[in-house]
């Protein structure tokens, strides 16, 4: 269970955190309960200003009238014989998430065709070489064939058995390449023609990078994903051959697809787009009540069959549900409407790229203030890829601007998106989520992604990216913050007081971010094991829209931390124990994320993983995978790894003064039988000598360091 490392740290001073903990008998005490507040502490958590769905249901989508036109402007006629509806599911499983997508076969299937709806289906599966490092993750099911099909999928027993009816067996393919696609569209509409059309594309996702990865694609001899370019291309191309008007509905079953980028590339070829601005867990989408809805209602319209996966995920995920996560995020679009959006987002870009001067300080806090969805796990930024919301943006720069221009602009962005919103489902922890992000990384990651990005469709097109190559420059003269006078003040009254501690810093300069890293020294190393926001409290401004910023004085600014000396740890069946340390910082009440180890207790491979947890509760996880030359986050369920084969260890990324980092490894494995061994604890740190150190950032990357050593009795 090996696969490569990550490409980059996500950020120069990205810690993947953790600490491994051999607990005394001594210690062996019974766990006090989580502390209300443990994993919150930012005004970015506090409750939301309710946020409704807006739009006309009864005029919204391109389809209101008639069937639509096809790609030469014709009204779209169906066919004499035309079912109600054909459902065409596009499923690249030729690659690690072969399992999870073999699920939601089974899921379709439950239900199957009928007279009115057909669902076909092109799935092509994945075989890793014998007895290399991913060989734990293939799915041998049904035969384990390894080439593509296409199916007529029929209604079964709900078993993982495929019964459905195999129409072509086909050789091995490339369906991460764009006449794949088209060639799905045109044979399954030609051959089971409807009056409405669903795409359902399952797999990897990756925002505006693309996704859809093929890793035996012939004759490329590496791993390939689709890009929005690509995507963008299989659409039109497949609807130009079958003389297709759009696609009802769209849904992409992938993580991180919901964004304005992507959105952009689809609106010509879709009426209603369902999707996710978050990452995805491994069961996806909850076929089941989606198919029943359509297949006892097989007259509905686009509208009402999109709002039916955004009630799958609510129902599968939300309060009361199978699996509830409260990181889960969906969205539906009124695609007509994106023009406008678009057009408004182009307008914001081109007037800030005018007085970037006055507004540059505006954009940093942008990015380190919203929603940035992907992994939390960087003490500074949250999330690494940059991926934040877009409207939370606009309400950053409609509070932020001297410019009228600009602030009437930003409401327009708002405005718009909310007026193409037409259906939504968040967790209790992503509640701010308005449906679509864009790119917005800090200033010193954009140039390094900036070329790829000028190749996506929007890219190209929009003066936002040329917002971008200007802003990535725009403080280029700045210094670093100068970080000093750091105090622990504890309660000399009683010296063995092991409750919470204020620590006050002082910091000089321009600061975008700052952050507190508890540290202790193991093994000739300094390891941080947690992360607290610095700030001061009088600074923050809570927008309706969700951000808290933090207007950061000129000159010198006092703040100040709360460092509460406890772990927060992983246990398993046998006792072993290690800390999982975390981002307080932009975790809102309950999730948090941890990078760890899965290592095969029986061939000895590693590999790393993301664990997403919800208070003492193991969520979901995600294998950190490199495909092409980009990072994706393959969802897997715990539940479902082979039982007592694998264990998890602690893997850290360790920051020196100069700001170098280097891997450390303990070997320490937390093993278990049932996903019910693994445990949250809060346990008391450890008497002994913790390192303090505050990180302050400027908005170009700059980070001033300060440090000191204080004793726990």
């Amino acid at each position: 269970m090996l696969l490569p490392p990550r490409a980059r740290p996500a950020f120069p001073l990205a810690l993947a955190l953790g600490l491994s903990l051999g607990l005394s008998p001594s210690h062996a005490q019974v766990n006090p309960p989580i502390p209300p507040g443990l994993l919150g502490g930012n005004p970015t958590s506090m409750k939301p200003v309710p946020k409704l769905p807006t739009g006309n249901p009864a005029t919204a989508g391109g389809a209101a009238a008639g069937y639509g036109t096809t790609p030469d402007g014709k009204a779209y006629v169906p066919p004499a014989n035309a079912a109600e509806w054909t459902v065409l599911v596009y499923t690249v499983a030729d690659n690690n998430l072969e399992g999870p997508l073999l699920d939601d076969f089974d899921e379709v299937e439950c239900i199957g065709s009928t007279a009115k709806v057909n669902i076909v289906t092109e799935i092509d599966r994945w075989r890793p070489a014998p007895g290399s490092p991913e060989a734990d993750r293939d799915d041998r099911t049904n035969g384990d064939w390894d080439n593509a099909r296409r199916y007529y999928m029929t209604k079964d027993d709900c078993s993982s058995n495929i019964s459905s009816k195999l129409l072509e067996d086909m050789p091995e393919i490339d369906m991460s390449h764009p006449k794949e696609l088209a060639k799905f569209i045109a044979w399954a509409t030609k051959k089971y023609p409807a009056k409405r059309y669903a795409l359902l594309m399952g797999d990897h996702g990756a925002g505006w990078k693309g996704g859809y990865v093929d890793e035996n694609a012939p004759p490329e001899a590496t791993p390939m994903l689709m890009s929005i370019a690509e995507l963008q291309k299989g659409l039109d191309e497949g609807r130009k051959e079958a003389g297709l008007p759009k696609f009802a509905v769209l849904a992409t079953d992938a993580c991180l697809m919901g964004s304005m980028e992507v959105a952009d590339a689809l609106w010509p070829h879709v009426d209603y787009w369902a999707s996710s601005e978050e990452l995805v867990p491994g069961p996806g989408y909850d076929f089941k009540p989606v198919m029943r809805a359509l297949t006892t209602t097989p007259t509905m319209d686009g509208l009402a069959l999109g709002k039916a996966f955004v009630a799958s995920m609510k129902g599968f995920y939300g309060e009361g549900g199978t699996d509830v996560d409260p990181s889960v995020t969906e969205a539906l679009f009124d695609m007509s409407k994106v023009p406008v959006l678009r057009a408004n987002v182009d307008k914001l870009a081109t007037l800030l790229k005018g007085d970037l001067a006055n507004n540059k300080v505006g954009l940093g806090i942008a990015g380190a203030s919203v929603d940035q969805f992907g992994p939390q796990t960087n003490p500074l930024g949250g999330a690494s890829e940059g991926y934040a919301d877009l409207v939370q943006i606009a309400a950053v720069l409609r509070d932020t601007t001297q410019n009228a221009d600009i602030k009437a602009t930003a409401s327009a962005v708002i405005a718009s998106l909310d007026a193409a919103r037409v259906d939504a489902f968040d967790g209790a922890d992503k509640v701010h989520a308005r449906g679509l992000s864009i790119w917005l990384p800090p200033t010193e990651d954009i140039i390094d992604f900036l070329p790829s990005y000028q190749k996506t469709p929007f890219g190209k097109s929009s003066p936002w990216s040329q917002l971008l190559t200007v802003y990535s420059k725009a403080f280029d003269s700045s210094v670093a913050p100068k970080v000093s006078n750091i105090q622990v003040l504890k309660q000399i009254a009683n010296p063995f007081f092991m409750g919470e501690r204020t620590v006050t810093a002082q910091i000089d300069g321009e600061v975008r971010e700052a952050v507190m890293i508890v540290s202790q020294n193991l093994l000739s190393a300094v390891v941080p094991v947690e992360v607290d926001p610095v700030t001061d409290p009088a600074l923050f401004k809570q927008l309706a829209e969700g951000p808290a910023i933090t207007a950061w004085k000129k000159g010198t600014n006092v703040v100040s931390a709360k460092w509460n000396p406890q772990y927060i740890t992983l246990s398993g069946k046998d006792g072993a124990e290690f800390p999982l340390s975390i981002n307080r910082e932009r975790l809102g009440s309950t999730t948090f994320d941890a990078e760890v180890l899965a290592v095969s207790l029986t061939s000895k491979q590693e590999e790393p993983v993301l664990l997403r947890f919800a208070g003492s509760k193991l969520l979901s996880g995600f294998f950190i995978d490199k495909t092409d030359g980009e990072i994706f986050y393959t969802p897997f369920d715990p539940r479902k790894l082979p039982a007592g084969k694998v264990a998890f260890s602690p893997s850290y990324r360790v920051v020196d003064g100069s700001g170098k980092s280097s891997s450390l490894k303990l070997p320490i494995n937390v093993k278990w039988d049932k996903i019910e061994d693994l445990k949250i604890n809060v346990r008391p740190m450890l008497p002994g000598i913790y390192t303090l150190t505050v990180l302050a950032e400027d908005f170009a990357g700059h980070v001033g360091v300060s440090k000191i050593t204080t004793t726990l009795p």
